[in-house]
């Protein structure tokens, strides 16, 4: 959904980093954001599908790299 379309739902989008699209490289933060935006979809469609949280590993991958 691009940001044009959202309408309503703009303030819900989730932010796609731009090294995703290849248009530049990553950038501190952008690993981060990239585990936030592919978590949801795990927790909701895969591991919120079978009533399991997320695996404790990825979890402490994520914090490890919000600490930046």
């Amino acid at each position: 959904v691009t940001l044009s379309q959202a309408g309503e739902w703009v303030d819900r989008l989730l932010p796609l980093p731009e090294f995703l699209l290849g248009e530049r490289e990553a950038e501190p933060g952008d690993c981060a954001a990239a585990l936030r935006l592919t978590g949801h979809f795990l927790a909701r469609d895969v591991f919120g599908a079978r009533h399991r949280p997320l695996p404790e590993a990825r979890q402490a991958l994520y914090e490890r790299f919000s600490q930046d």
